[in-house]
């Protein structure tokens, strides 16, 4: 066997190993760490070093080889010493001295270094400036921990923007004002006890370059590191170096032209054709493209933008045109942020099309949807093609709220932030703003009824209510008033809107009809305690007779359960009174002060119903597809009406 022996924590498993095959300990190593298999333990075995001589390397030792431990079980125990050991790296203290002679001798007395932080992006002036804050620091702790009086403390740096940063008195920004005001405050400390220069030296005579970009190991050991500059111990006036403050003197006047000439520099822009922050309206954009487009082809006879189908040309542009101009709108904006597209490619994998519009390609590709709904195309965050394109979409859907927005835009465009964009569309839409105003303060909600909360099929419950007076236009052009019929389910929330002649119970009761005939029978209607609807009820109940045999067979084939709410108390009708409010806005700021015919008012009931429909019933998360009102009215409806017309 390739496995020298077995063991297990369970006494009863291992009387089942052979003999042969069963560890003879119960005191084993599993990977170097010393496991009891009868108390299921793990041991570690630590070991302390004694040392006669202390260094760097004896504590390193002491600590690595105190105990092998791999998984890390003894890290509190062992941080304060790892803490200890790193302060030893931190610092490395050395000596200068002058013999009797008068014969000067530099040698490094301590030195620190810091690593430039990845996280941030500095630049070379931060990270200069940063290290005369280090070298000070340290020169401050130091000659507070040893007894010695210095005559001058020299400050070399090779860095002309830090120093003249130290001894100016400009406006800087805030993080390199803190890193000078924090050398001021020592340097003042220091100059209480000794003299504090600053010194601009030359790159190629700077020996502390070395700790910044290394060296190897038999270079170091003859690098000028450890005794500093040759000229360090010669006198002063012979250094190759200057003060800083006479070098900023002199770097003043260039500074002026510095800065003039980087004034005059410019980043290259692109120019747009048709700049969208001038266009209220995402159509006109749209339309005036096509007008342009229109010219160009017309110009170049056909050459440039040419349409698949030629033929009678009309005033207004025609489908293929506003679709090339939309093409034509999109692919100029995404030129314009381009770098913004490729920043998103790799994160949203975003890709240019056939047509060379960028679109963001998603996990999708098989399944039986649109194309523009599996990879839609990017509008970039920063373009104000994005907010035309969702004031356009939130007219189009009779001023819709912001979750139907939201999903409509996401069938065809992705919108960086696109959720705060409808929220800023419909606070920013006058018309919204006026309607949604509110005077006061609504009460709190009590407990929803039993037919709100029982699941049924859609319309099982249903409340009624009229909605009107609308005035419309008949065909001689007098007026007219019309009333809308409104059936809402209490369950899903679904509408149904029917055009009534008048309030009457017959005109009433046909549209009844018209509802059971496309919606099926509801078990109960819920109403307030208008006439007609009182009317209705004792004519459905056979509490009085009705002289229309047609209308009496119907009313005795369906047995429906009518109730009534309490009289003066509309609030306890709110779940209609809600979707007529919703019906009613949509269709103020959809027609307005309008006066249309029936044809058209049946039409834009129509559409209207529709909308309210397909508003989703959830909220739209960032990679949702939310569940709309129409997948519950396609599934039930049929199979209920059928039912009910089996039965009579």
């Amino acid at each position: 066997m390739n496995i020298r022996d077995y063991l297990s924590n369970s006494a009863y498993f291992n009387k089942t190993i052979p003999d042969s095959d069963r560890a003879a300990s119960t005191d084993i190593k599993v990977l170097g760490i010393q496991w009891n298999a009868e108390g299921d333990t793990l041991s570690l075995k630590c070991v302390e070093k004694q040392s006669v001589k202390v260094s760097k390397r004896t504590v390193l030792s002491q600590i690595n080889g105190y105990c092998f431990d791999p998984l890390g079980l003894l890290t509190p125990l062992l941080i304060p010493a790892k803490i200890f050991l790193q302060d030893l790296h931190k610092k490395n203290i050395y000596v200068t001295t002058t013999s009797c002679g008068n014969r000067k001798d530099s040698r490094l007395f301590t030195a620190k270094s810091k690593i430039a932080p990845i996280s941030k992006e500095q630049t070379i002036p931060r990270l200069e400036l940063l290290s005369i804050f280090i070298g000070l620091s340290l020169a401050e702790s130091t000659i507070q921990r040893i007894d010695t009086k210095f005559e001058q403390i020299n400050v070399f740096s090779d860095s002309t923007i830090a120093l003249c940063w130290v001894q100016g008195n400009r406006r800087l920004p805030s993080i390199v004002s803190t890193l000078v005001q924090k050398i001021g405050a020592i340097a003042k400390r220091l100059r209480e006890s000794t003299q504090v220069v600053f010194f601009h030296v030359p790159t190629n005579e700077n020996v502390a370059d070395c700790a910044t970009r290394g060296v190897s190991k038999d270079d170091l050991a003859k690098h000028r590191w450890w005794s500093g500059p040759i000229w360090l111990n010669q006198p002063s006036d012979l250094w190759p170096v200057k003060k800083a403050e006479d070098l900023c003197q002199q770097s003043s006047g260039s500074e002026y032209e510095a800065a003039l000439y980087a004034s005059n520099t410019e980043e290259h822009t692109i120019v747009p054709i048709w700049p969208t922050e001038k266009f209220s309206s995402y159509s006109k954009l749209v339309r005036i493209v096509a007008y342009c487009a229109r010219f160009i082809r017309n110009a170049t006879k056909g050459r440039c933008l040419p349409l698949s189908r030629k033929g009678l040309q009309t005033e207004s542009p025609s489908a293929e045109e506003a679709t090339i101009a939309e093409r034509l709108v999109i692919r100029q904006e995404q030129t314009i942020f381009k770098s913004e597209l490729l920043l998103q490619n790799t994160q949203l994998n975003v890709r240019i099309d056939k047509e060379g519009i960028y679109r963001r390609f998603g996990r999708l590709q098989n399944a039986d949807l649109r194309f523009s709904t599996v990879n839609p195309i990017h509008i970039p965050k920063q373009s104000k093609l994005g907010p035309l394109i969702a004031l356009s979409l939130h007219k189009a859907l009779a001023h819709c709220g912001s979750n139907q927005l939201l999903y409509n835009i996401r069938r065809r465009f992705w919108i960086p932030l696109d959720r705060s964009l409808c929220k800023r569309t419909l606070k920013n839409c006058s018309t919204c703003r006026k309607a949604n105003a509110v005077p006061y303060k609504y009460p709190s909600m009590g407990p929803l009824p039993s037919e709100r909360v029982t699941q049924s099929p859609p319309f099982s419950y249903t409340g009624v209510d009229f909605l009107g007076p609308i005035t419309t236009k008949s065909s001689s052009g007098e007026d007219c008033k019309r009333y809308v019929a409104l059936f809402t389910c209490l369950v899903t929330r679904l509408v149904h809107l029917e055009v009534a002649m008048d309030l009457s119970a017959k005109n009433f009761i046909f549209a009844l009809k018209r509802f059971i005939a496309r919606r099926g029978v509801p078990r109960k209607i819920i109403s307030d305690n208008g006439t007609n609807f009182q009317l209705t009820e004792s004519l459905l109940s056979r509490n009085q007779a009705v002289e229309d045999v047609s209308l009496s067979s119907f009313l005795a084939d369906y047995r429906i359960l009518w109730t009534f709410i309490p009289p003066s108390s509309p609030w306890m009708g709110g779940v209609w009174e809600r979707m007529v409010g919703t019906v009613k806005r949509s269709f103020q700021k959809t027609v307005g002060r309008r006066k249309l015919t029936d044809e058209l008012l049946h039409t834009t009931l129509c559409e209207i119903e529709s909308v309210v429909n397909s508003r989703p019933l959830t909220t739209i998360g960032d990679r949702d597809f939310p569940l709309r009102l129409f997948a519950l009215l396609i599934l039930f409806i049929k199979m209920y009406a059928m039912e009910h017309l089996s039965l009579h």
